[in-house]
């Protein structure tokens, strides 16, 4: 984590509770190399809703499941400690106008860091826990948010895989700046949409890597991420994403009440009979049975024009021969 002085007004409690894929991001959106103003508390309640602060999120509609029941799957599972929408809403909105605040090159990725940098996207519920591993399980009110909640991740790795944000400060001093890059992993999975990456974020000296596993099925969403201490090639994060969907996939079993599990890898070919055929197929052995035939037919015809024609110079010796012979008379 980059360490800066802390001079925003949200609490150290929303930043832990901030997703993993940005927290750099978000580290930079709290500090200031000098106090601001002061300004007028926006409090929580919907980004996009009514002036008015709410003490808490709102009761599950739709789809959704209530907060009980995600913290009840994530602690059958080992966690003992949960946080849910609840934790955070008060914050909210202070949070987003600081990630405004943020700078992000290409320009055009902004939109992305700040709408996937909050800890849960608008109109859903969550909960989450970093024991014994990182969990988060997002509850939407239809399937069609859940879904666009995984493509705006999905549509990163391709226009924003590289990106880097910076927090303007009254000084060079007091600018901070991050660089993420976000690299896909194959992951195969029964749930409805999977994705699977690597995530590398550097502040100045010091680096941070992570793999993130998010499935969905229906309106629900589970992310699990885990640090790795150093980059792993892709035979090593494509075994260690195995894992990972495993034990999404079971939490998000437990959700939907479906049974969701990896389909089987495709069967590798025979690495001997492979062999065998391409040495075959070098060495031209191989040979056209038609082919065969005809020439053993033509071998066959030759031998018989040859004792035909054999036989015929037999017989005009013999007729010369006898025309020689001199007559009786």
């Amino acid at each position: 984590m980059p360490s800066f002085p802390y001079r925003s007004r949200l609490s150290s409690r929303t930043l832990a509770l901030t997703t993993a894929a940005f927290v750099a991001a978000l580290m930079l959106s709290s500090c200031d190399a000098e106090p601001e103003a002061p300004a007028q508390e926006l409090g929580g309640g919907p980004v996009n809703g009514t002036p008015q602060a709410d003490p808490a999120a709102p009761a599950p509609s739709g789809s959704q499941l209530s907060h009980d029941r995600m913290r009840e799957v994530l602690e059958e599972h080992g966690a003992s400690s949960t946080t849910d929408t609840d934790n955070y809403w008060a914050d909210l909105r202070d949070l987003q106008r600081e990630l405004h605040k943020l700078q992000v090159d290409p320009a055009s990725c902004k939109q992305t860091v700040v709408s996937a940098a909050l800890p849960v996207p608008d109109g859903a519920l969550m909960a989450h826990t970093e024991e014994p591993q990182e969990l988060t399980v997002y509850t939407f009110q239809n399937a069609e948010a859940a879904a666009g909640y995984v493509e705006l991740h999905s549509s990163a790795l391709g226009s924003c895989s590289s990106y880097t944000v910076t927090r303007p400060g009254a000084s060079e001093e007091g600018a901070a700046e991050s660089s993420t890059d976000l690299e896909r992993v194959e992951v195969r999975s029964g749930a409805q949409d999977a994705l699977a990456l690597q995530r590398t974020t550097t502040t100045g000296e010091t680096s941070e890597r992570a793999l993130v596993v998010v499935l969905r099925y229906d309106s629900h969403v589970v992310s699990v991420s885990q640090e790795q201490e150093a980059a792993l090639g892709e035979d090593e994060a494509e075994a260690a994403v195995v894992v990972l969907e495993a034990e999404a996939a079971t939490i998000l079993s437990e959700l939907t009440g479906e049974t969701i599990e990896a389909p089987e890898p495709e069967p590798e070919e025979d690495e001997e009979e492979s062999s065998d055929d391409d040495g075959s197929e070098d060495s031209g052995t191989t040979e056209d049975p038609e082919t065969a035939e005809d020439a053993e037919e033509s071998e066959s015809s030759e031998e018989g024009s040859a004792e035909s024609d054999a036989e015929q110079s037999e017989a005009d010796t013999v007729s010369d021969a006898e025309a020689e012979a001199p007559s009786a008379d």
